[in-house]
């Protein structure tokens, strides 16, 4: 069996996943932490993880023992009902990014729900949501939704002229943009 102990400093990712480390020893040989978005950490080791120097960390989240972590980065669409699955009582969902819902929430069985960026809703779902959402670091909006509406989502570059915007269709139709960076 190898030794798989992290060590020195731990910089420049997005999300650091502690969660699979059961005792401080593991945790023993982290030197620091930095320019980290998210850390999570099981419950019984946060008193450890406290005592790791940090600096440009924005949020150190504790995870309760036993809890699933679903991580996701970037831009994540679904379904409202999504966040209603009897299957996440015992799951965490962590989203780097936009949480995009595509219908409306009628309640949210995961025991955490941590959004850093932006969370879109369909009216109707505030209670669901202001109930379900553990942590947002970003803004919660919603949109008007109807009957049978169809939601598109793109990334990347648009150019739009009156020639070229979508014209109405007997499916009403919601329609996000979001740039990403060219580098």
């Amino acid at each position: 069996m190898t030794d798989r102990r992290l060590a020195g400093v731990i910089q420049d990712v997005a999300m650091l996943d502690l969660t699979p480390m059961t005792s401080a020893e593991e945790l023993a040989g982290i030197t620091r932490i930095s320019d980290v978005a998210i850390v999570l950490v099981p419950e019984s080791l946060m008193a450890a993880v406290v005592g790791i120097p940090m600096d440009d960390v924005a949020m150190v989240v504790p995870v309760p023992t036993g809890v699933e972590v679903r991580e996701h980065t970037g831009a994540l669409v679904m379904g409202g009902e999504a966040l209603a699955d009897p299957d996440a009582e015992n799951a965490a969902l962590i989203v780097m990014g936009t949480l995009i819902l595509t219908s409306q929430v009628p309640r949210v069985t995961y025991r955490q729900v941590i959004v850093m960026g932006l969370v879109l809703a369909p009216h109707g779902s505030e209670s669901a949501l202001g109930a379900g959402l553990t942590r947002v670091t970003g803004s919660v909006d919603y949109y008007p939704a109807a009957e049978g509406q169809e939601v598109k989502v793109s990334t990347g570059q648009l150019r739009a002229s009156g020639r070229s915007w979508p014209t109405r269709t007997a499916v009403p139709t919601t329609s996000w943009w979001w740039p990403v960076s060219s580098s």
